[in-house]
C-alpha cells in the first residue's frame, strides 16, 4: 500500500490504452514496451493538468481512505543523503551507474546533489526513495535515473518520476499532519521544481524510428509538452503552498557518453553529468 495505489489504472484512462491491445489481444498498460511502440497522436492526454490533477487526487483519495495517517517516525523523508555503497553481488547497470555518481559529489561541499532520497518512508508501509536530486538556489531537480531497456520505458520513468513530483506538493500541502513534530526537511523547502528522466542517449535512441506507422520518440516528444501545459496549469490550483512543478523533461548524457557498468570511468561520466541535455539536444549533436 502507498499514495501511488490507483495512479497506474488513472495514467492508462488518460491514455485511453482500452484501445491498444498486445499480440494475443489484451489490453496493454502504460509500463509495457508493447504500448509505447503502438502510441498515436490519440493516445496523448487530452489534457494534461486532467490527468495530473486526477493523480494528485488519487494520491489524496488513498491517504484519506486510510485515515490520513502520518509517517510513524522520522523517517528521513525528503532529507539529503548520500548512499555510494554497492551491494556484495548487486550487478544491475542502473544501481551501479547512481551509486558512481553519489560517489562523485560524496565530499560535494555545497551539497548540491542526493540520492536515493526517502520520499514516503513510513507511510501506509510505503519506502519509495527517489534516484537523485540536484539543488540549487530555491530550485529542486528530481530526476528518475535509466541505463537500458531493462529499466523499463520512457514512458514508464516519466510517470514514476511525475508521480514523486506531486508527492512533493502532497507533502508540503499536509505537513502538518504527515511529518513527525512538525519537522521541515531540507528538500520539501525548495518552490520550485523540475522533474527529469536521464539517461544514456541510447536509451531514447531505440525508440527514434517509425514502426508500424508509429513514432515513439515524437509521440514522447508531444507527451513531454502536454504535461508542461498541464503543470503550468496545474500549479495555479496550489499557490497557496507557495510552490509548484515548473517543468518537466526527458534528458540524455551527450551522445558521445557510452556507459559501462562492468568498468565505470569517473572522469568520463563528471563529464556527461555537466553536459547533460534534453534527448532531442543530444540527438543533434
Amino acid at each position: 500500500m502507498s499514495i501511488f495505489n490507483g495512479i497506474d489504472g488513472i495514467v492508462d484512462q488518460h491514455l485511453k490504452l482500452a484501445s491498444i491491445h498486445s499480440r494475443s489481444g489484451k489490453p496493454l498498460c502504460y509500463r509495457h514496451k508493447e504500448a509505447l511502440l503502438k502510441m498515436t497522436e490519440s493516445n496523448l492526454p487530452n489534457d494534461g493538468k486532467a490527468l495530473l490533477t486526477a493523480m494528485f487526487g488519487s494520491m489524496m483519495a488513498t491517504w484519506g481512505s486510510n485515515g490520513c495517517p502520518g509517517t510513524n517516525s522520522d523517517n528521513g523523508n525528503w532529507r539529503r543523503r548520500v548512499e555510494s555503497r554497492l551491494g556484495s553481488g548487486n550487478s544491475s547497470s542502473e544501481v551501479i551507474l547512481e551509486r558512481s555518481i553519489a560517489q562523485l559529489f560524496e565530499k560535494d561541499s555545497e551539497k548540491n546533489w542526493s540520492n536515493q532520497v526517502f520520499i514516503d518512508s513510513g507511510l501506509l508501509g510505503s519506502r519509495r526513495a527517489i534516484d537523485l536530486a540536484f539543488s540549487r538556489c530555491d530550485c529542486l531537480e528530481i530526476i528518475e535515473l535509466k541505463t537500458d531497456s531493462q529499466s523499463g520505458t520512457p514512458l514508464s520513468a516519466a510517470i514514476q518520476v511525475l508521480s514523486y513530483g506531486l508527492a512533493h506538493v502532497f507533502f508540503r500541502c499536509f505537513r502538518t499532519r504527515l511529518l513527525r513534530d512538525h519537522c521541515s526537511p531540507e528538500l520539501l523547502e525548495f518552490k520550485h521544481l523540475h522533474l527529469r528522466v536521464l539517461a544514456p542517449f541510447k536509451y531514447y535512441d531505440e525508440y527514434n524510428k517509425e514502426i508500424n506507422g508509429c513514432h515513439p520518440w515524437q509521440w514522447l516528444k508531444r507527451f513531454e509538452q502536454s504535461i508542461n501545459n498541464g503543470f503550468a496549469a496545474f500549479a495555479d490550483s496550489f499557490n497557496e503552498v507557495d510552490s509548484k512543478i515548473v517543468g518537466f523533461e526527458f534528458q540524455s548524457f551527450p551522445r558521445s557518453f557510452i556507459w559501462d557498468h562492468s568498468s565505470p570511468d569517473t572522469g568520463a561520466l563528471n563529464d556527461a553529468l555537466a553536459k547533460r541535455c534534453s534527448m532531442s539536444e543530444a540527438a543533434d549533436l
